[in-house]
């Protein structure tokens, strides 16, 4: 009787030899779960702590583009003040001065020194004069520049030019063009009978005998050199004459440009109805004809970050952030009070990451 062969376990049938299928352990869902768990927060903690330090860089980033903002705002207008403010001090000295109280052309021309030297002080003014209640009038001209030269068919060595009317033996006012050097010696003294200039007829002397304080006027062209500027005026302490000081608003321009902070940022004076009076392009603000003028609104300029500026109108010295042709910029709106005149403010424009880059580093 042959022997019977062991019966294989129950539950194991595999073939020998070959491995066995083994069935995964009840909880392994549950540290799948943890795991995964405890990746994902370390991935969620990851990218909070990521976009923290990116909101918190983005923020140190606005901030100092707001300061440097405000600051250049502020700088340009202290530079502004600076280059300005003389001129008000040159009227008031002015007003002391006994040439205020010359009654003859020799006596007024005794003292053109003084005209002179203010004149050479401050080379934001194109010209300093003074005019009398009888129509005599005395204006001190720089010829730096070769167009004006030209224009006045100056002498080689002449610096600068008197044009004057006086009265003659006969009582009349006869008109005069007087070239001068540097050290105010007389190089050339030239009749202009077609010079005929009355400066009581003007705003800026109308102006100035109304009151006792510097008045400013509206831009306009000027009588002679038909370029456009503004005039401060003042009169005498006594009263009986008026002295006025020119600004052409290219030279005012040309100021503003030197002032720029970065070569991104955008300047422009401004009056209250937005009207651009002074830019460093002025080709591009001042609609000129033969005797009158226009400016372009900052809407029409071409700059839509500075008509955005303006469009906001945030309050004074406060920085602003808005979007201008999907690039992120940065304005400051200053006021521009130095001669204490009409309504203007100068806008300061530029982008946010080149602004701040510029007063970081």
């Amino acid at each position: 009787m042959n022997p019977v062969p062991p019966t294989a376990p129950q539950g194991d049938s595999s073939p020998p030899g070959r491995t066995t299928n083994r069935v995964w352990p009840a909880d392994w869902p549950i540290r799948l779960s943890i795991a995964s768990v405890v990746v994902g927060a370390m991935v969620l903690l990851a990218s909070v702590i990521m976009g923290m330090g990116w909101v918190g860089a983005r923020q140190s980033l606005l901030d100092t583009a707001a300061l440097s903002a405000r600051d250049a705002g502020l700088l340009i207008s202290e530079k502004s003040r600076r280059m300005l403010e003389p001129s008000q001090s040159t009227l008031r000295q002015l007003s002391f001065d006994p040439i205020a109280g010359a009654k003859t052309q020799a006596q007024r021309l005794a003292r053109l020194h003084v005209l002179a030297d203010e004149l050479a002080a401050n080379p934001l003014i194109s010209a300093v004069y003074l005019a009398h209640a009888d129509g005599s009038f005395l204006l001190v001209r720089a010829l730096d520049h070769p167009a004006m030269r030209e224009r006045f068919n100056a002498p080689p060595k002449a610096n600068f030019l008197v044009q004057s009317m006086a009265k003659d033996a006969s009582g009349r006012l006869v008109g005069e063009f007087l070239f001068y050097t540097a050290n105010n010696n007389l190089l050339q003294r030239r009749a202009e009978p077609a010079y005929r200039f009355d400066p009581r007829t003007r705003g800026w002397y109308q102006d100035a005998v109304r009151t006792s304080a510097p008045t400013l006027s509206a831009p306009y062209v000027f009588f002679t050199t038909r370029q456009v500027g503004l005039t401060l005026s003042q009169s005498s302490r006594a009263g009986d004459a008026v002295f006025g000081i020119d600004v052409v608003l290219d030279d005012l321009a040309d100021s503003l440009d030197g002032m720029r902070m970065t070569p991104n940022t955008q300047l422009a004076l401004v009056d209250a109805a937005g009207a651009v009076l002074a830019h460093p392009d002025m080709d591009r603000v001042l609609v000129q004809g033969e005797d009158a003028f226009t400016f372009r609104h900052v809407a029409d300029i071409n700059e839509p970050a500075l008509h955005a500026l303006h469009t906001a109108n945030p309050p004074k010295g406060q920085a602003e952030i808005f979007d201008s042709g999907g690039r992120e910029m940065l304005g400051v709106v200053m006021p521009f009070d130095v001669w204490h005149s009409q309504s203007l403010a100068l806008l300061v424009v530029a982008p946010v990451g080149v602004l701040g880059a510029a007063w970081t580093g």
